[in-house]
């Protein structure tokens, strides 16, 4: 500072110049309130661009592999679980010292919440799904096969009840690179069947009366959804093996109609040896059949685990006599190549 005066004394008069320092600057504060702890990819915030009281231009500093910052605009650029620390800073101003500041945010991994979607669902069943992901993004919804498992926007309805499982997913729009998907498998029956039929052997179903309130007196099979002409018995039994879906139609003493929950069964490897035995009751020392696909050691054993016959078979039909012990059996038969089939015999 310049101070102009005059010397009374010399009579002249004179310029003086002094230095002033202030004391002490005053704390600035850089406001990061706006910035979110949690971000998704794709979110983006505004950063102020001064700071609160010394109007100081504020420099910031970011992971660059996680957040986008153009100019103030930081944008979140992955969906994968991290922590990451925003940094604020500002130059000491004339009046002000340099502030400075910090922000934690934890970046989520965006999903779609399925949790509402059942394991299994049943014919008329409808379930709403939410309309948008963790993120906030829309979601559509589609399913694998809409004749079961119908989509209309976030709406799921069971049309029919099958084997078949069917797939639905939701799906959110590509935002930087990155889209979310989540899958869920659901299985379908039908809310008015009865579920009684029970595999009894590798080729016998039957129907089981035990869990159901009726007695049932007459029968139908069905196999993938087609009649089986004079299949009208209790159980089903085919020596060639069961594969598909089966249903029964049943009535009671009263003629009121039943259906049973469809059952299914997969079709057996193609490398599994071929072995088909009938019929699987016999009598003691009767014969039975067993037909092979290719030779191989065929043994016989006892509920007590002991060997009651041991042979090496043929390829094609076999004629074996059964054991004199009445008793369940079962039947071992092991190819040279090491592949097994099993069964079980019924001797009385």
């Amino acid at each position: 500072a310049k101070t102009n005066g005059t010397d009374e004394l010399a009579g002249e008069t004179f310029t003086k110049e002094t230095n002033t320092f202030k004391s002490a600057l005053l704390e600035d504060y850089i406001d990061l309130s706006g910035v979110p702890e949690v971000m998704y990819v794709g979110h983006t915030v505004q950063l102020p661009e001064f700071s609160a009281y010394g109007n100081a231009k504020v420099i910031y500093s970011v992971d660059a592999t996680a957040m986008d910052l153009n100019g103030l605009a930081m944008t979140c650029i992955i969906n994968e679980a991290k922590v990451i620390t925003l940094t604020a800073r500002t130059e000491m101003g004339d009046e002000y010292n340099a502030a400075y500041a910090s922000k934690t945010i934890k970046v989520l991994v965006d999903d779609i919440d399925m949790s509402a979607l059942p394991d299994t669902m049943y014919i008329g069943q409808k379930v709403t799904l939410p309309l948008l992901s963790l993120a906030g993004y829309d979601v559509t919804y589609t399913s694998n096969n809409p004749a079961i498992l119908s989509v209309e926007g976030n709406v799921v309805t069971c049309l029919a009840a099958t084997h078949l499982v069917v797939t639905i997913q939701g799906e959110t729009p590509m935002v930087y690179g990155v889209q979310t998907l989540k899958k869920k498998v659901v299985y379908t029956r039908d809310n008015g069947c009865v579920d009684a039929i029970k595999q009894v052997w590798d080729d016998v179903l039957a129907i089981d009366n035990s869990g159901v309130d009726t007695v049932f007196v007459s029968y139908q099979w069905f196999k993938d959804g087609e009649e089986l002409t004079g299949e009208t018995r209790q159980y089903l039994q085919n020596v060639k093996g069961l594969n598909g879906s089966y249903t029964v139609e049943m009535k009671d003493a009263n003629g009121k109609v039943y259906h049973a929950c469809e059952f299914y069964l997969e079709p057996k490897s193609e490398k599994a040896p071929m072995m088909v035995v009938y019929p699987t009751i016999v009598p003691a020392n009767g014969q039975y059949t067993v037909e092979t696909s290719n030779e191989g050691e065929f043994t016989v054993i006892s509920r007590e685990g002991i060997n009651a016959d041991k042979q090496t078979l043929v390829e094609g039909q076999n004629a074996i006599v059964a054991p004199m012990q009445s008793g369940v059996y079962i039947l071992r038969y092991e190819t040279r190549d090491g592949e097994v089939a099993t069964g079980k015999l019924i001797v009385k």
